[in-house]
């Protein structure tokens, strides 16, 4: 099994005796410094990536495409091993009824896949879904470490931020806008 470390400047793993990351290229010297150990937690931050395979069908014929069409903004999908022949560190991403839309990019795989063997759970929120009409349909995630109620969680309190932040912009506004009208009359 390949041994990690995190890149002292993206922080994403790397495979140990790796001369360059391959997120943001920086040029790894000598031996891996203890403090850049992997944390207990395997990811620093939320990861944002395409959904890869989109275009192919599901082993059992459904079309990923028309699976798609029926998601929503709000939908979470889970992260669930499955290596094969071409990919070791496969990972498909799930909706909650079982339907598969697609596969994590090889690149953030190969990131992931060494915690998932050893227990890790990871869940995606989608944060765009491109294409459509005569274009192929496309979906943009967002991947978290947690459960699916986690993940939940983790939508709700950044829903209530731009709510709030949006009441905010508009009483700002407003308060503007009561300010000219005095100063007119």
């Amino acid at each position: 099994m390949d041994q990690w470390y995190n890149c002292p400047g993206c922080h994403r793993l790397i495979r140990r005796g790796q001369s360059q990351c391959t997120v943001c290229g920086k040029t790894l010297h000598g031996p891996e410094p203890a403090h850049l150990a992997v944390p207990s937690k395997t990811i620093n931050k939320p990861i944002r990536s395409k959904v890869a395979g989109v275009s192919h069908p599901n082993d059992n014929g459904s079309s990923r495409q028309e699976i798609l069409s029926r998601c929503k903004m709000t939908d979470i999908f889970t992260l669930k091993r499955c290596p094969i022949e071409e990919d070791q560190n496969g990972i498909i991403l799930l909706r909650e009824n079982g339907e598969q839309v697609g596969w994590v990019t090889r690149t953030v795989a190969a990131e992931l896949a060494p915690y998932m063997d050893k227990g890790t759970e990871y869940n995606a929120r989608i944060i765009a879904l491109t294409g459509g009409g005569r274009y192929t349909r496309g979906c943009n995630i967002e991947i978290h470490e947690g459960s699916a109620a986690e993940m939940r969680a983790y939508m709700k309190s950044t829903t209530s931020k731009i709510v709030l932040a949006i009441i905010l912009f508009i009483i700002l506004i407003f308060g503007a806008c009561l300010i000219c009208t005095r100063s007119i009359l």
